[in-house]
């Protein structure tokens, strides 16, 4: 699911305008978080989500059999990253595999 921020446009550290949108993802993790430091000295936090599963649009059974359903889906993974440092610590301390 995608939702838009409520606050789209947000100036950045430098005074610039940048978009700004969220990603709500809801899944299993499968890499415990990894902190990294950059060149900036900024610190991210990051670890990946599966997500995916049975898409069944269909409805009820009623005269149907459930192997006439689509095959399940694959799992798909994604990168999470995240920013400030404060919140990335969070993540390492909460956040588990599995």
């Amino acid at each position: 699911m995608f939702f838009p921020s409520l606050h789209p446009l947000l100036r950045n550290s430098w005074g610039l305008w940048r978009w700004e949108s969220q990603a709500i993802l809801v899944g299993q993790v499968g890499q415990a978080p990894v902190q990294k430091k950059l060149k900036s000295g900024l610190t991210v936090t990051l670890f990946s989500i599966g997500t995916g599963g049975i898409h069944n649009n269909l409805g009820s059974f009623d005269g149907r059999s459930p192997i006439e359903d689509p095959p399940r889906c694959t799992v798909q993974w994604h990168r999470a990253c995240i920013y400030p440092e404060p919140l990335g610590k969070v993540a390492m301390e909460h956040v588990k595999p599995g």
